[in-house]
């Protein structure tokens, strides 16, 4: 495991005209899913058009390496969900995923979104469930109620 002692990290939104930081995320998530990078741009270019719909954060190294990302997709006024949290493997236990979450937490809750649903992976399960998301026994899809900031009234 990498350690991130001293090491400057930035989180920001995924600007979808920066192609070259949307193709290294892109490859990030593809390389988390399926253990390896794809062999086909067909691939790299559906997540990449994914990524360009919705809201992504990311944590970059200060050499530019992606260490993480996740993305908020909004499915209606009330309800958001959360799609690929990822972490690089050299530097996954270090926080940069629960980080990345929460972020996008707080993005939801600025949004006025009053659940967060997602649809883990049984390896990403427990990571949820630390993080205050429950399961619906029925669907399997964990869920997590958030508090929407009020809004300011109108001047």
């Amino acid at each position: 495991m990498k350690r991130l002692t001293g090491e400057q990290i930035k989180f920001k939104k995924l600007n979808p005209s920066d192609t070259l930081l949307l193709e290294k995320v892109a490859l990030l998530i593809l390389t988390a899913l399926a253990g390896e990078p794809p062999n086909d741009t067909e691939t790299l270019d559906r997540i990449t058009d994914e990524l360009m719909e919705r809201d992504t954060i990311i944590a970059v190294s200060g050499r530019g390496e992606v260490l993480a990302t996740g993305s908020l997709d909004r499915l209606d006024n009330d309800n958001a969900t959360v799609c690929n949290v990822v972490t690089s493997p050299e530097v996954r236990g270090c926080g940069l995923g629960s980080a990345v979450l929460k972020l996008i937490e707080e993005q939801a809750s600025q949004e006025h979104t009053t659940q967060i649903i997602l649809f883990p992976t049984y390896t990403s399960q427990e990571f949820y469930q630390h993080r205050g998301y429950t399961e619906d026994p029925l669907s399997g899809n964990y869920s997590k109620v958030v508090t929407p900031v009020a809004k300011l009234p109108s001047q």
